[in-house]
């Protein structure tokens, strides 16, 4: 949590009362006179003293603002530690056009004039350690085209282009509007769901990315074998008895959805049915005394056309959830 003291001028307390209701619900304590000052109480004092204990002063720019000679000696005053500190402590925000003061020239400014959402999660990002953006990232900023939406919607749900050019384009949308969780969601899907980012981001990984596998640590199929009649069936129900050599165990299935239409689209006839991968023992038994040894999956297609369907449909409430 942060201390913040907004300098601002009175005919700007509209937005300032916001901001500050905001900044408390973000977690922060800010400081206005209103709030702060009693009747009695010496009012240059309180405000000194203030400043001096703030963590950052916001300074409101807008044409009042910039004429009042009471807040900038306000954000000055925190302005002269701010160098001797060598530490960001002043924070101006653009909220109307105005004539920017010398000394805040040189610093970037988070601009509320066309978007307050926009504005305060820039403005919040620049409280950096002390704020630490929620997580999915504040997603209240500026919304896309709706026919933007629609139209990825359906080609997502039509099947008209490839999932990962799907996801793709929903990268640009989320990276164009600053829609942390669906930007997150579509890199992971894009370049795959490693066991660094299912702790990370582990709730949706869960949902669509769960499948059941015989693990195999040290048999190997024939899959060439005439025995097995060009029928998959066969081939599962033999495994699901040899519980000797085959484990059927359940995993988050890690390639990108890339990688799973083009396995989807190259499989032979009966690797139609059955899909073989490989790993390292330590990704299925994280504990193993040998976590080098390759060792060999088996599952059924089926459960690789089942995640790209989950995903379209976690994609889509995704798109959804930006529009609403």
């Amino acid at each position: 949590m942060a201390k913040i003291f907004i300098s601002h001028s009175s005919k700007d307390k509209k937005f300032v009362f916001e901001l500050g209701k905001d900044l408390r619900e973000l977690g922060h304590e800010p400081w206005l006179d209103e709030w702060k000052i009693k009747v009695g109480d010496c009012i240059p004092s309180k405000i000194d003293q203030a400043i001096g204990e703030a963590d950052y002063v916001i300074v409101v720019l807008s044409p009042d603002a910039v004429n009042s000679g009471w807040v900038e000696r306000e954000w000055q005053s925190k302005y002269w530690d701010e160098i001797n500190k060598n530490k960001t402590l002043v924070l101006p925000i653009l909220i109307s056009d105005c004539q920017i003061p010398n000394l805040l020239k040189t610093k970037k400014r988070a601009d509320f004039r066309n978007n307050y959402s926009v504005g305060i999660v820039k403005l919040m990002a620049a409280i950096d350690p002390v704020f630490e953006p929620p997580s999915p990232i504040i997603e209240i900023q500026q919304k896309p085209e709706t026919t933007d939406i629609s139209n990825l919607i359906s080609e997502v749900q039509l099947r008209t282009t490839s999932l990962a050019k799907c996801l793709a384009k929903a990268l640009v949308l989320a990276q164009k509007y600053n829609f942390g969780n669906l930007e997150l969601f579509c890199r992971y899907e894009l370049v795959g769901w490693e066991r660094d980012n299912v702790v990370k981001y582990p709730q949706d990984a869960s949902k669509h990315r769960l499948i059941e596998v015989f693990f195999a640590p040290f048999a190997e199929l024939n899959l060439q074998y005439w025995g097995w009649g060009n029928n998959s069936s066969t081939v599962f129900d033999f495994m699901r008895r040899n519980t000797q050599d085959f484990f059927l165990i359940k995993m988050i299935y890690p390639e990108s959805i890339s990688r799973i239409e083009s396995l989807i689209e190259q499989a032979s006839p009966l690797h139609k049915s059955i899909f073989t991968t490989h790993c390292l023992m330590q990704e299925v038994i994280p504990d193993s005394s040998i976590p080098d040894h390759p060792v060999r999956l088996y599952t059924k297609i089926s459960n690789l056309l089942g995640i790209l369907d989950a995903t379209r449909s976690e994609l889509t409430k995704k798109l959804l959830g930006c529009v609403c």
